[in-house]
């Protein structure tokens, strides 16, 4: 990548899609995401730190695990941000046990998703001829 262009060249971009195994570390990386905000731009940036290669935000999309994990940890993030801050103890503990929850609710959606697309990749496999 040029330094004076802080926009990716071509020769930097890894191939149209993601393939299937590189799911996994983006996954990752949104998971552990501890900025105070999420953007796609801000996502591929850490996406490329984590794995050094650089997709598009196209590219990310196309899968439904980061789709709908993005949309959660962006909604998290946006929660965190309009909530009041809190003073007391006992006030503070339940909003963290509440945010642990709503983690593994998000991480349970997502293992979801991904097992209704196996079955039906397998489904698929099964009704070929």
């Amino acid at each position: 990548m040029n330094k004076t262009n802080l926009k990716p060249s071509s020769a930097d971009r890894c191939g149209q899609s993601l393939p299937d195994a590189e799911v996994e570390p983006v996954m990752q990386v949104l998971e552990t995401w501890a900025g105070s905000t999420l953007s796609w731009t801000l996502l591929l940036r850490a996406v490329a730190a984590q794995t050094g290669k650089r997709y598009t935000r196209q590219a990310l999309q196309r899968h439904s695990r980061v789709q709908l994990a993005f949309a959660l940890k962006r909604a998290t993030l946006e929660c965190k941000l309009n909530s009041p801050r809190v003073e007391t103890p006992e006030l503070s503990a339940a909003l963290e046990r509440i945010a642990r929850q709503e983690r593994t609710i998000a991480r349970l959606m997502l293992e979801n998703c991904r097992l209704n697309e196996l079955l039906h990749a397998q489904s698929r496999a099964n009704s070929a001829p």
